[in-house]
């Protein structure tokens, strides 16, 4: 029996895609540089970012004086289009969310939340209502690990007191995140609702899993 459900965050319980955008490309062109030369830093500093190991201003600073580009004013604003994306982003969810949260509640089933993000998504995220109803909550830039990593799914039970058979992992596919869900022993099933507005990623339904196409979908599953 259902003991627990495990969300995703980004494209599960949020969505960017609906929010102000501020990703690389943006940056890239506020710098006034070739994408290209942005990227140099800011793809191989991927997974030191999701880790923890390095902060996105650290990461900016070092793109605009290896591009010498570097100017006060400009970083200030870099910093503050960021931030203002990733609060705006958490405004953009499914309001059907909250009845979910509400329901799993009532049937004293507990909630996780697992993301891969970044230093400057910390604040954002953990304002974020939907994240108030989360009984755990594991971000891999603070945890040190991330998704599909065994352990980040292994701490979450443990932070639970959930066992990984009693648990439900909901997300929209991304980082191989239900593979990931589903080798540890949680039954996967992936949340397709934001998936029609993902126009820069393309995912679309995976066929090894199943889907719920709006959040109290999920209640099929729970027995």
């Amino acid at each position: 029996m259902t003991k627990a459900v495990i969300f995703d965050f980004y494209e599960t319980l949020v969505t960017c895609n609906k929010a102000k955008l501020y990703f690389g490309e943006h940056i890239a062109k506020d710098m006034k540089i070739e994408e290209s030369d942005f990227r140099k830093i800011w793809d191989a500093t991927d997974a030191a970012r999701t880790l923890g190991k390095v902060t996105f201003e650290e990461v900016i600073l070092d793109i605009m004086k290896e591009n010498d580009v570097y100017n006060d004013k400009l970083y200030a604003k870099i910093m503050k289009k960021r931030k203002e994306s990733k609060f705006d982003n958490i405004r953009h969810y499914d309001k059907e969310t909250i009845n979910l949260f509400d329901t799993l509640r009532s049937l004293n089933i507990k909630i996780g939340i697992i993301t891969n993000c970044y230093s400057e998504e910390v604040n954002a995220i953990k304002e974020c209502v939907l994240t108030h109803y989360a009984d755990a909550v594991l971000l891999s830039c603070e945890a040190g690990i991330k998704k599909p990593e065994p352990e980040i799914y292994h701490r979450m039970t443990v932070a639970l007191s959930v066992p990984a058979n009693e648990c439900i992992y909901v997300g929209d596919g991304g980082s191989n995140e239900l593979y990931g869900a589903r080798d540890v022993g949680m039954l996967p099933v992936q949340a397709t609702w934001f998936l029609k507005y993902d126009k820069r990623r393309k995912r679309t339904m995976d066929p090894e899993f199943n889907h719920i196409s709006h959040p109290m979908g999920l209640l099929s599953y729970l027995t």
